[in-house]
Protein backbone atom coordinates (compact mmCIF):
# COMPACT_ATOMS: atom_id res chain seq x y z
CA UNK A 1 0.00 0.00 0.00
CA UNK A 2 1.29 3.60 -1.04
CA UNK A 3 1.72 6.35 1.54
CA UNK A 4 -0.81 8.53 -0.49
CA UNK A 5 -3.73 5.24 -0.08
CA UNK A 6 -3.05 4.93 4.00
CA UNK A 7 -5.97 6.58 5.96
CA UNK A 8 -3.53 9.08 7.61
CA UNK A 9 -2.67 10.53 4.76
CA UNK A 10 -6.72 10.78 3.74
CA UNK A 11 -7.42 11.88 7.00
CA UNK A 12 -4.47 14.45 6.61
CA UNK A 13 -6.10 15.39 3.13
CA UNK A 14 -9.34 15.97 4.91
CA UNK A 15 -8.20 18.21 7.82
CA UNK A 16 -6.50 20.28 5.26
CA UNK A 17 -9.56 20.53 3.06
CA UNK A 18 -12.02 21.34 6.05
CA UNK A 19 -9.56 23.94 7.82
CA UNK A 20 -8.53 25.66 4.60
CA UNK A 21 -12.25 26.38 4.26
CA UNK A 22 -12.82 27.67 7.98
CA UNK A 23 -13.32 30.71 9.17
CA UNK A 24 -9.96 31.98 11.53
CA UNK A 25 -12.71 32.24 14.43
CA UNK A 26 -12.85 28.24 13.71
CA UNK A 27 -9.17 27.88 13.09
CA UNK A 28 -8.45 29.44 16.59
CA UNK A 29 -9.81 26.41 18.21
CA UNK A 30 -6.30 24.57 16.69
CA UNK A 31 -4.42 25.50 20.03
CA UNK A 32 -6.62 24.52 22.21
CA UNK A 33 -6.58 21.33 20.06
CA UNK A 34 -2.65 20.52 20.23
CA UNK A 35 -2.61 21.46 23.84
CA UNK A 36 -5.28 19.09 25.57
CA UNK A 37 -5.67 16.49 22.94
CA UNK A 38 -2.59 15.81 20.77
CA UNK A 39 0.03 17.42 23.63
CA UNK A 40 -0.37 14.31 26.01
CA UNK A 41 -0.78 11.56 23.18
CA UNK A 42 2.31 12.26 20.75
CA UNK A 43 4.99 10.53 21.68
CA UNK A 44 6.83 8.98 18.64
CA UNK A 45 8.64 11.15 16.11
CA UNK A 46 6.26 10.20 13.53
CA UNK A 47 3.25 11.30 15.37
CA UNK A 48 5.39 14.30 15.87
CA UNK A 49 6.09 15.21 11.83
CA UNK A 50 2.14 14.14 11.73
CA UNK A 51 1.39 17.09 13.95
CA UNK A 52 3.64 19.35 12.22
CA UNK A 53 2.69 18.01 8.81
CA UNK A 54 -1.23 18.71 10.25
CA UNK A 55 -0.59 22.45 11.52
CA UNK A 56 2.23 23.73 9.38
CA UNK A 57 0.19 24.64 6.35
CA UNK A 58 -1.78 27.28 8.02
CA UNK A 59 1.41 29.00 9.75
CA UNK A 60 1.07 31.84 7.62
CA UNK A 61 -2.69 32.40 8.19
CA UNK A 62 -2.57 32.33 12.01
CA UNK A 63 0.57 34.71 11.74
CA UNK A 64 -1.31 37.01 9.66
CA UNK A 65 -4.60 37.01 11.35
CA UNK A 66 -4.33 35.45 14.96
CA UNK A 67 -0.79 36.28 16.21
CA UNK A 68 -1.59 34.76 19.84
CA UNK A 69 -2.91 31.18 18.37
CA UNK A 70 0.40 31.60 16.45
CA UNK A 71 2.50 32.28 19.51
CA UNK A 72 0.33 28.59 21.57
CA UNK A 73 0.86 26.76 18.19
CA UNK A 74 4.65 27.44 18.19
CA UNK A 75 5.19 26.74 22.29
CA UNK A 76 2.48 23.68 21.87
CA UNK A 77 5.55 22.38 19.08
CA UNK A 78 8.44 22.73 21.40
CA UNK A 79 6.12 20.79 24.36
CA UNK A 80 5.38 18.11 21.67
CA UNK A 81 9.34 18.20 20.72
CA UNK A 82 10.00 17.54 24.19
CA UNK A 83 7.85 14.91 25.03
CA UNK A 84 9.19 12.88 21.87
CA UNK A 85 12.68 13.62 23.07
CA UNK A 86 11.97 12.16 26.22
CA UNK A 87 10.03 8.89 25.20
CA UNK A 88 12.61 8.21 22.08
CA UNK A 89 16.51 7.19 22.84
CA UNK A 90 17.29 8.28 19.16
CA UNK A 91 15.54 11.07 16.82
CA UNK A 92 16.30 9.83 13.12
CA UNK A 93 14.90 13.17 11.48
CA UNK A 94 16.07 15.96 14.46
CA UNK A 95 17.68 17.89 11.55
CA UNK A 96 14.58 18.32 9.53
CA UNK A 97 12.59 18.89 12.92
CA UNK A 98 15.28 21.59 13.67
CA UNK A 99 14.95 22.84 10.65
CA UNK A 100 11.07 23.08 10.59
CA UNK A 101 11.44 25.13 14.09
CA UNK A 102 13.98 27.66 12.67
CA UNK A 103 11.55 28.00 9.91
CA UNK A 104 8.60 28.76 12.41
CA UNK A 105 10.59 31.19 14.24
CA UNK A 106 12.40 33.24 11.78
CA UNK A 107 9.09 33.59 9.36
CA UNK A 108 6.36 33.68 12.01
CA UNK A 109 7.45 33.97 15.75
CA UNK A 110 10.35 35.46 15.99
CA UNK A 111 11.58 36.12 20.00
CA UNK A 112 7.48 36.12 20.65
CA UNK A 113 8.25 32.58 21.88
CA UNK A 114 11.71 32.61 23.43
CA UNK A 115 11.00 33.16 26.78
CA UNK A 116 8.55 29.94 27.22
CA UNK A 117 10.43 27.93 24.55
CA UNK A 118 14.07 28.65 26.08
CA UNK A 119 13.03 26.82 29.39
CA UNK A 120 11.84 23.65 26.90
CA UNK A 121 14.96 23.54 25.21
CA UNK A 122 16.91 23.84 28.30
CA UNK A 123 15.51 20.48 29.42
CA UNK A 124 16.08 18.76 25.66
CA UNK A 125 18.63 16.36 25.30
CA UNK A 126 22.29 17.30 24.44
CA UNK A 127 22.28 16.89 20.50
CA UNK A 128 18.94 18.65 20.38
CA UNK A 129 19.96 21.33 22.45
CA UNK A 130 23.01 22.14 20.60
CA UNK A 131 20.87 21.87 17.56
CA UNK A 132 18.36 24.44 18.68
CA UNK A 133 20.83 26.73 20.82
CA UNK A 134 20.11 29.59 18.61
CA UNK A 135 16.66 29.67 18.81
CA UNK A 136 17.47 31.68 22.12
CA UNK A 137 20.11 32.65 21.26
CA UNK A 138 21.91 30.67 24.25
CA UNK A 139 25.34 30.46 22.34
CA UNK A 140 27.16 29.18 24.75
CA UNK A 141 26.55 25.00 24.97
CA UNK A 142 29.15 22.66 26.03
CA UNK A 143 30.19 20.96 23.08
CA UNK A 144 31.73 18.50 24.91
CA UNK A 145 28.36 17.31 26.25
CA UNK A 146 27.79 16.14 23.13
CA UNK A 147 28.73 13.08 21.57
CA UNK A 148 30.93 13.66 18.31
CA UNK A 149 28.30 11.50 15.91
CA UNK A 150 25.40 13.11 17.20
CA UNK A 151 26.88 16.75 16.16
CA UNK A 152 27.93 15.83 12.97
CA UNK A 153 25.08 13.30 11.98
CA UNK A 154 22.75 14.33 8.86
CA UNK A 155 25.22 16.93 8.17
CA UNK A 156 26.11 16.86 4.26
CA UNK A 157 28.81 19.30 5.16
CA UNK A 158 32.16 18.05 6.40
CA UNK A 159 33.67 18.78 9.91
CA UNK A 160 35.05 22.21 10.47
CA UNK A 161 38.51 22.23 12.38
CA UNK A 162 37.95 23.42 16.22
CA UNK A 163 39.13 26.94 17.42
CA UNK A 164 40.41 29.79 15.26
CA UNK A 165 41.81 30.28 12.34
CA UNK A 166 44.74 32.72 11.48
CA UNK A 167 45.20 34.16 8.00
CA UNK A 168 48.17 36.28 6.71
CA UNK A 169 47.08 39.92 6.53
CA UNK A 170 48.34 40.97 2.95
CA UNK A 171 48.57 44.92 1.87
Amino acid sequence: QSYSEMSCSYTLALAHAVWHHSSIGQLSLIPKFLTEVLLPIVKTEFQLLYVYHLVGPFLQRFQQERTRCMIEIGVAFYDMLLNVDQCSAHLNYMDPICDFLYHMKYMFTGDSVKEQVEKIICNLKPALKLRLRFITHISKMDPAAVPPQAVSSGSPAPPSAQGPVSLPVTQ
